[in-house]
C-alpha cells in the first residue's frame, strides 16, 4: 500500500471517528423529540377526552330522562284509554312518536348508547348504512372515560374510512359483547382498495390513534388488532373486565 492512499484510509477513518458521535447524538435528539411530541399529543387528546366524555354524559342523563318520561306518559295514555278518552290519549301518543325517533336504544350502558346514537347519526348523514349489535350494561369493570373514548374512535374512523371510500353504498357494523372476561368489540367499514394510497395506518389520522387504542388495550391487559383488506377495514379491540385501572395523566 502506497503512502497515498494509506493516509487516505487514516483520514477517513478520522472523519468517521468525528461524525459518529455526532450522529449518534442526533439520533438521541430525534427520540427525544418524538417522545416530547407524543406527550403533548396525549395531553390534548386526554383534556379533549374528558370534554367530550362530559357531553356524552350529559346526553346520557337527558336520555334517562326523556325514557322516564316517556314511560309516565304512556302509562297516562293507557288511563287516559281506560277511561275512554281516546282522543286525549291519542294526542300524547303522537307527542311520543317525536321523542322516539330522536333517541334509539341500542344497549344497556347510557353512556355508550350516546355515543352510539351520535355517531349513527353520522353515519346517516354521510350515507352509510349502521349495523349495531352491542350487548352490554352499566357495570362492565371498565371505566365509563375508557369505554366513550374506545367506541367513539373507532367509530370516528369507520365513519372517516365510509367517506373517502367512494364506495355508492358504504356502511358500518359494530359488535360488542363480553366473552369470557373480555370486553371484545369489533367494528367492519367499508374503505377504499388496500394499497390505493399506500400503506397507512387509517386511525392515525383520526380520533386519538392506534397509540391511544393500543395503551388502553395494555392498561387493561388486551389486545388490539386491524385487518386492513381490499374494500373493508377491520378493528378489534380486546378489554378485560374487573377493576378499572388508573389513568397515567402523564403518559
Amino acid at each position: 500500500m502506497d503512502a497515498a492512499a494509506r493516509d487516505y484510509i487514516i483520514n477517513t477513518l478520522c472523519i468517521l471517528t468525528l461524525l459518529l458521535p455526532a450522529m449518534q447524538a442526533a439520533d438521541m435528539l430525534d427520540t427525544a423529540d418524538e417522545t416530547q411530541r407524543r406527550a403533548e399529543f396525549l395531553e390534548r387528546q386526554l383534556a379533549w377526552q374528558r370534554a367530550y366524555y362530559d357531553r356524552v354524559k350529559s346526553d346520557a342523563e337527558e336520555t334517562a330522562r326523556i325514557r322516564h318520561d316517556l314511560r309516565n306518559q304512556i302509562q297516562t295514555a293507557y288511563a287516559l284509554m281506560g277511561e275512554g278518552k281516546g282522543d286525549s290519549a291519542g294526542k300524547i301518543l303522537d307527542g311520543l312518536t317525536d321523542k322516539l325517533s330522536s333517541v334509539q336504544y341500542y344497549c344497556g350502558n347510557a353512556v355508550v348508547n350516546a355515543v352510539i346514537n351520535e355517531k349513527a347519526g353520522d353515519c346517516r348523514r354521510c350515507g352509510a348504512g349502521f349495523d349495531c349489535q352491542v350487548a352490554l350494561g352499566e357495570e362492565e369493570g371498565i371505566d365509563e372515560m375508557d369505554l366513550c373514548s374506545l367506541f367513539a374512535n373507532v367509530l370516528d374512523n369507520a365513519v372517516s374510512g365510509c367517506r373517502e371510500s367512494g364506495a355508492e353504498k358504504p356502511s358500518v357494523s359494530l359488535s360488542a359483547a363480553v366473552r369470557k372476561g373480555y370486553l371484545v368489540l369489533k367494528c367492519v367499514n367499508t374503505a377504499g382498495p388496500a394499497g390505493k394510497k399506500g400503506p397507512r395506518d387509517p386511525l392515525a389520522e383520526h380520533g386519538w390513534g392506534l397509540d391511544i387504542l393500543r395503551d388502553m388495550a395494555a392498561r387493561y391487559d388486551g389486545s388490539l388488532e386491524t385487518e386492513p383488506a381490499d374494500g373493508l377495514f377491520s378493528v378489534k379491540v380486546f378489554l378485560k373486565c374487573g377493576p378499572a385501572p388508573e389513568h397515567n395523566e402523564n403518559a
